[in-house]
């Protein structure tokens, strides 16, 4: 059996799991276990002889076992799980392999699919490698996708952070990132703590007199937040409501 077929059982038992947890068997619920631990092994054991597996395949198989190892704790009370202790870690190592063939939606699906902290750590390691190695454009990142990339960074690789500062600015003084004021505020503005806490940007001194285009860029934008007339009728239909009720509950 190869790759994609225990991919695909592993949907089944994700999907007849569903029917057992609407029945509260356990003793269907001890066979869908079995079935899936040795489908987990099956799988392991395909991948250590052979690197040439799709990542996409790899993904789904780790999200269908995410769902059924939840469905199973939950059903045990936290008293059986699947070991997928060795599946997670193969599953590293075949998107470190593929990592300069992905692109930037498969690459997050990726990180986010592994739980544990060292092996996240390890995609991260790749990532940052083929972007300095230039085996992954960096350009086709949307301003979204950039921002989520500089939160991993920050998170996984902090040491890094400085070259995404750099870079930013960069594209701001090239033109490249002229909508950046027009990205979601709560993004802008976490990317602006992280290079603030950093020490990339510092609001006293010369700062001030001679901002970075980041800077100018996260300001201009609070500056939208807060005199954005459609957020101030909000912010005043909120008040008037809120003195409405009032004044039903004085007349009550």
């Amino acid at each position: 059996m190869d790759d994609r077929n225990i991919c695909r059982v592993l949907s089944i038992l994700n999907k007849q799991l569903k029917s057992v947890e609407r029945s509260h068997s356990n003793d269907e619920l001890q066979i869908v276990t079995q079935r899936t631990q040795h489908f987990v092994d099956r799988f392991v054991d395909l991948i250590t002889r052979r690197m040439d597996i799709d990542y996409a395949t790899v993904f789904w198989a780790n999200r269908f076992l995410r769902d059924i190892n939840n469905t199973i704790k939950e059903m045990s009370h936290g008293n059986h799980e699947i070991d997928t202790r060795a599946f997670s870690a193969q599953s590293c190592y075949i998107v470190q392999d593929q990592v300069s063939t992905m692109n930037p939606r498969a690459l997050f699906a990726s990180l986010n699919m592994i739980d544990d902290p060292s092996l996240k750590k390890r995609i991260m390691d790749s990532i940052m490698d083929n972007l300095k190695q230039k085996k992954l454009n960096i350009r086709k990142f949307s301003l979204e996708q950039l921002c989520e990339l500089v939160d991993a960074v920050a998170e996984h690789r902090p040491e890094d952070l400085s070259v995404f500062y750099e870079y930013i600015e960069t594209g701001l003084e090239s033109g490249f990132f002229k909508n950046m004021r027009r990205l979601e505020f709560k993004k802008l503005q976490k990317m602006f703590c992280l290079f603030s806490d950093r020490g990339f940007i510092s609001r006293q001194g010369a700062e001030v007199e001679n901002p970075s285009k980041f800077y100018t860029v996260f300001l201009l934008a609070l500056k939208d937040q807060l005199f954005d007339p459609t957020k101030k009728d909000e912010r005043i239909a909120k008040v008037e409501a809120a003195r409405n009720k009032k004044h039903v509950k004085r007349n009550v």
